[in-house]
């Protein structure tokens, strides 16, 4: 378990999955991260998915626990362990922990974790230019834009574009808030 102010990140439980399958499928979440198209496989195909991809070498994957209760997912995938990279991705599911300090604390602990216990030193996170909520959380732990993908992904009638994020190893030791994390 990863401890944060508020957030614990832990490993789903079976009896949860029923609840991250809703969350992963809630078109109003959907339209804020992700730039597929909406497709809701069954359960039991989410299911199958969610254990291949929890044994891939290339993640890690973490329930976000505040006080005992379930309330987002936060990971890296992708990782890439010779060039020392990893992209995250993070969701804040339960809605009256959104905008509560949940998911910055759940950033900050996965970049830690990224940096300081994989010895990760590129980490990158995307998110649609919509997800002001986001944004804001990326750039209050220190992320950078770096990019703009315009116009790449099509949310509810329309173009919108991606922004690419991201921190280094070196921006991130002695940072964050005010406390020393290297």
């Amino acid at each position: 378990m990863l401890q944060g102010e508020q957030v614990t990140l832990r490993k789903v439980r079976q009896e949860e999955l029923p609840t991250v399958y809703a969350w992963r499928f809630d078109v109003d979440n959907w339209v804020l991260t992700e730039d597929e198209p909406y497709v809701v496989p069954t359960f039991e195909q989410y299911v199958t998915e969610w254990r291949e991809s929890s044994a891939q070498l290339d993640s890690a994957q973490f329930g976000m626990d505040v006080q005992g209760r379930l309330v987002g997912l936060c990971g890296l995938w992708g990782i890439d362990l010779h060039n020392r990279f990893a992209h995250i991705g993070m969701s804040v599911g339960l809605e009256e922990h959104r905008g509560q300090g949940a998911g910055r604390d759940a950033l900050s602990v996965i970049t830690d974790y990224g940096f300081r216990l994989r010895g990760l030193n590129r980490l990158q996170l995307e998110t649609l230019a919509v997800n002001e909520a986001m944004i804001r959380t990326a750039v209050s732990v220190g992320y950078r834009e770096e990019g703009r993908l315009r116009e790449k992904a099509w949310v509810t009638g329309g173009f919108c574009d991606e922004l690419v994020f991201g921190l280094l190893a070196s921006e991130w030791h002695g940072k964050g808030d005010g406390d020393e994390r290297g």
